[in-house]
């Protein structure tokens, strides 16, 4: 959510910056997709936000969980969108689209698909065997 969050409010600036951001590659996306996703490594998925509500992630079966691929398949979305960006006006023009549509997808899926389908846990919970939890 943060990334999205810094993409809503940095785009705008970022056009006005430079009108021509969006007709060559630009490494700055998938640069914030990896900081992000290994700064969600490092917090062992504790964001902000599950320590302001005192949460915290739990393996959900008899074997642990893989939180790695935890936070590869809730942040794959960034990674693709951060491709893209990198990879746009150096490869063909299918390729980027493909990638584009990819990360909106996997957004909508992971984030839009549990709220609307009313599933109990998000994808990337119930795919890695992880839970959240209230911290006693």
């Amino acid at each position: 959510m943060a990334f999205l969050l810094c993409a809503l409010l940095l785009t705008p600036l970022a056009t006005l910056a430079d009108p021509d951001i969006w007709t060559r590659t630009n490494p700055v996306p998938l640069f914030w997709a990896l900081v992000l996703i290994l700064m969600s490594l490092a917090l062992q998925g504790a964001t902000p936000g599950k320590r302001w509500m005192k949460l915290v992630l739990v393996d959900a079966g008899p074997e642990p969980g893989c939180l790695t691929c935890r936070e590869l398949r809730r942040l794959g979305w960034a990674l693709a969108l951060g491709l893209e960006a990198l990879l746009h006006g150096l490869v063909p023009a299918p390729l980027t689209t493909g990638l584009l549509a990819l990360g909106l997808g996997l957004l909508g899926w992971h984030f839009l698909w549990p709220a609307l389908s009313g599933a109990a846990d998000f994808p990337h919970n119930a795919a890695t065997r992880v839970q959240i939890a209230q911290r006693a």
